[in-house]
């Protein structure tokens, strides 16, 4: 429906005005993209000079800019915000641009494309599609010189898959390696992006511009096509020794590029949990290609944690020796002062010989917000002076606020909302505590051991992995409130017992999740791949 949508559009555009003048955005000056032809978008849209077009060219021409933007990179809130607000809506904060009715009509069809979809996939009902066999081209030798590595990822926001990779990507170009990023999705969901963590590095990560599925990707469903037509120049003109994929949607994407590119080495990358538990993410092509990649050598399925393994390895059916571990990296993080942690504290009006309890997660469902504030309201009663703080948003912040009045926590539970720097709120912390229903590797507990503050898990996913149960934090049963209270209370109460596993996780990140360790796994990872036969 989307793509009979996009070729409509494209042919009632034509007459008046071309598409290389309708996406002539205006974009920071420090992004670029990447085979810019001349229907080539650049990533962020700032504003549109609507001034030189007719009333039906403005209507046509932004219709087709809207549906060049694909449809499974909008959240449903952003779509609703589109329709609720009819003929404005504010792109990424950055000026109002008018939307005709036509975009509209296309917005309330995705939001039930959305709907529809992610519905069929919750009750199972996705068939999976007839998929023509993987390239088997000829794998290409490695080039003499230093080693090329192409990382692709979905997006380029500030997320945790980001992240990881831009540590990876600035270590490897510090150590000679010739490093490029590129990405799928132009950042229109979300205001912030991960372009200053790969510049830092002198990394220009660069969107994918769409093209011209080829024929010979006809076969192929419409979405992974246009995925893999859109990665497939950048292989051919860069040659990578090593094609580095980050996440489902990218791996998949990659492994068929890549197959066909003759790449010496592709690496898949997941950092959390398999798409079985995620249906949101999962396509019905996802499964069959990752198990016709496993049976090829050069092609290396990484996962972050043991339980990540065994996750993926019952999913696909493959032993789980086939898949190689390597746990995410934290780099060091800055000393902050006790006289900081203090005055932040003092900040917030909480006195300093109150015990304060830290959330550091987003306000959706699967972090359990409200099951945090219910172990923070029993253990208010219980330990005199106990004060909360929550950092990070999300769709539940009101029903959050609105539980913390109900509840008469209010002064006590102090909300911040998103921060730029999140690592002194967490060092003023006593005690992490994490609810989630489900989690993956989660990095606020490695940070929170860094900064020498307790982290209280709930026992579920890699959670377990992330520390030294009764050495350097604790995990919690998942479901059982009373044993989250005493679990807690325990750890509140016990000031030597909380001193000895404040001192003992910075050494234990520092060993288990360091930098060094992260590259030379992945380096590892790399010469395992490269020295296969096939």
């Amino acid at each position: 429906m989307v793509g009979w949508l996009r070729r409509l559009s494209a042919r009632l555009c034509r007459p008046w005005l071309r598409p290389a003048r309708v996406l002539r955005l205006t974009t920071r000056p420090a992004e670029t993209t990447v085979n810019c032809g001349a229907t080539a978008r650049p990533d962020v849209a700032q504003g549109l000079n609507l001034s030189a077009f007719s009333m039906p060219g403005r209507v046509a021409g932004l219709t087709q800019l809207w549906l060049d933007v694909p449809w499974w990179q909008l959240r449903p809130r952003v779509v609703q915000q589109l329709a609720r607000e009819g003929w404005r809506w504010c792109w990424l904060g950055r000026g109002e641009i008018v939307v005709g009715l036509p975009t509209l009509l296309v917005a309330y069809l995705r939001a039930a494309q959305i709907v529809w979809q992610r519905g069929r996939r919750r009750l199972g009902w996705e068939r999976a599609p007839r998929l023509p066999p993987l390239p088997t081209t000829t794998k290409s030798e490695v080039r003499p010189g230093p080693r090329r590595i192409l990382h692709y990822l979905k997006t380029c926001l500030q997320g945790g898959v980001e992240r990881q990779a831009a540590y990876l990507a600035a270590e490897q170009r510090r150590a000679g390696y010739d490093v490029r990023v590129v990405y799928q999705l132009p950042s229109i969901a979300e205001p912030d992006s991960a372009h200053d963590w790969f510049h830092a590095a002198g990394i220009a990560p660069g969107c994918l511009a769409d093209v011209h599925v080829p024929p010979d990707l006809a076969a192929l469903p419409s979405v992974l096509a246009e995925q893999v037509a859109a990665l497939r120049p950048v292989l051919d003109d860069f040659q990578p020794d090593v094609l580095h994929c980050w996440v489902d949607d990218a791996n998949v994407a990659g492994l068929w590029a890549g197959c066909a590119a003759g790449v010496p080495a592709i690496i898949l990358t997941s950092l959390g949990l398999s798409p079985q538990r995620c249906p949101q993410v999962r396509t019905p092509w996802m499964r069959p290609l990752y198990q016709a990649g496993l049976q090829r050598p050069r092609v290396r399925l990484v996962c972050i944690s043991d339980f990540g393994i065994q996750d993926y390895a019952d999913w696909l059916g493959v032993p789980s020796n086939r898949l190689d571990r390597v746990r995410i990296g934290v780099p060091s993080v800055p000393e902050i002062a006790p006289e900081a942690r203090l005055a932040f504290r003092q900040g917030l009006g909480i006195p300093p010989e109150s015990l304060l309890v830290g959330g550091l997660f987003r306000l959706e469902p699967d972090k359990r917000p409200l099951l945090f504030l219910e172990v923070v309201h029993r253990l208010a009663r219980a330990v005199p002076g106990l004060h909360a703080l929550h950092v990070g948003g999300g769709s539940l912040a009101g029903q959050f606020d609105a539980e913390v009045a109900r509840r008469s926590l209010t002064g006590r539970v102090h909300r911040l909302g998103r921060v730029e720097n999140a690592l002194l709120p967490l060092a003023a912390c006593d005690v992490m505590l994490l609810t989630s229903a489900a989690e993956g590797t989660p990095n606020v507990a490695l940070e929170a051991q860094a900064l020498g503050v307790v982290p209280v898990l709930t026992d579920v996913g890699g959670c377990r992995e992330t520390l030294a149960d009764g050495v350097t934090g604790r995990l919690m049963p998942t479901d059982d409130v009373d044993g989250m209270v005493s679990v807690l209370h325990e750890v509140l109460t016990d000031a030597a017992g909380r001193r000895r596993m404040a001192a003992a996780g910075p050494s234990f990140v520092a060993e288990h999740y360091g930098l060094a360790r992260f590259v030379a796994d992945f380096t590892a990872v790399y010469d395992a791949a490269l020295g296969s036969r096939s």
